[in-house]
């Protein structure tokens, strides 16, 4: 489902919390929580099985998200029952502009092992899915767990708060980058990254196909000799970026789209990694410690 952000002033969903059996880290080691067989969609995002009301349906893992979101034609589908959003929350599709109306409760919720119940997801509008996924998870169900992602190996996993800092990378003995990460009031993950040899802030998006990359806000990148379009006439265009580091853990020749600065300042990083860029990276994601662990994709 790309390019889906739901914006409100002071609308917050229930932050979901899973129940499962499982034992206390008493030892420096991971506790697994869940592990995730993966697809990915036609779009390359990647998308987890869940059982929604005892029905299978794959949900878009999109950490650049706000809230959990179902489409119309899966609440339907599943005979799901609607409650209506306070129309003075003005509940709105990013820039699209769509409102959203409804949201849907659910009482029985799996994703794998974990279970919870009384869910509410915001309900898409027709014509706005973009795939045949049947919604998304966001951060709001994502931050309660470290968050493993392997686009190559189409694995997701789940893993407990609990576990000693900087002992995550158990998949390789091959270089790591560990970057320091700041969460925002939508919990979006934020972190340093050198493009073409210039800092620059980016915000993890794996609910976004494409990368972007603002040019009004992100001039400094460019080299002196290049000549980029004007984005404010010519609308977006393609440039020939020929690195982007991770504290050490290099993606070349990244597939970044430069566009137009429509955002507010301060609201959005001038940088945004989608699919294109991160299914080249094996990424863990500390919530507990503010911390993104990253190796090649194909690091074993």
């Amino acid at each position: 489902m790309r390019n889906i952000r739901a914006l409100a002033g002071s609308f917050l969903l229930a932050v979901c919390y899973f129940s499962i059996a499982s034992a206390h880290a008493d030892e420096c080691k991971l506790v697994e929580i869940a592990a995730l067989n993966a697809k990915i969609d036609s779009d390359g995002g990647i998308t987890v099985p869940a059982m929604i009301e005892g029905h299978e349906a794959y949900l878009l893992i999109d950490t650049g998200g706000i809230y959990n979101l179902l489409t119309t034609k899966t609440i339907d589908d599943m005979h799901l029952s609607r409650v209506a959003i306070n129309p003075g929350l003005n509940l709105h599709l990013g820039a699209s502009g769509v409102r959203l109306l409804n949201t849907a409760i659910i009482h029985s919720f799996q994703l794998g092992n974990l279970s919870a119940g009384h869910i509410p997801f915001v309900e898409i509008p027709p014509g706005y899915s973009g795939n045949d996924n049947a919604g998304t998870l966001g951060p709001a169900v994502l931050s309660n767990y470290e968050l493993e992602i392997d686009p190559m190996g189409k694995t997701v996993n789940l893993f407990s708060h609990d576990h000693c800092p900087g002992q995550v990378i158990y998949w390789t003995r091959a270089t790591a980058a560990s970057v320091p990460m700041r969460l925002d009031s939508w919990l979006h993950i934020i972190v340093p990254v050198m493009l073409d040899g210039q800092p620059v802030n980016a915000m993890v998006d794996t609910g976004r196909s494409a990368s972007l990359l603002t040019y009004d806000r992100a001039e400094n990148v460019f080299s002196k000799d290049a000549s980029p379009k004007d984005p404010a006439t010519s609308g977006s265009y393609s440039y020939p970026f020929k690195t982007l580091s991770l504290d050490g853990v290099v993606v070349t020749n990244p597939n970044i789209t430069v566009v137009p600065d429509k955002t507010p300042a301060g609201e959005m990083p001038p940088l945004i990694l989608g699919m294109d860029v991160l299914s080249h990276l094996h990424v863990f994601i500390s919530y507990q410690e503010r911390r993104l662990y990253v190796t090649a994709a194909a690091a074993h």
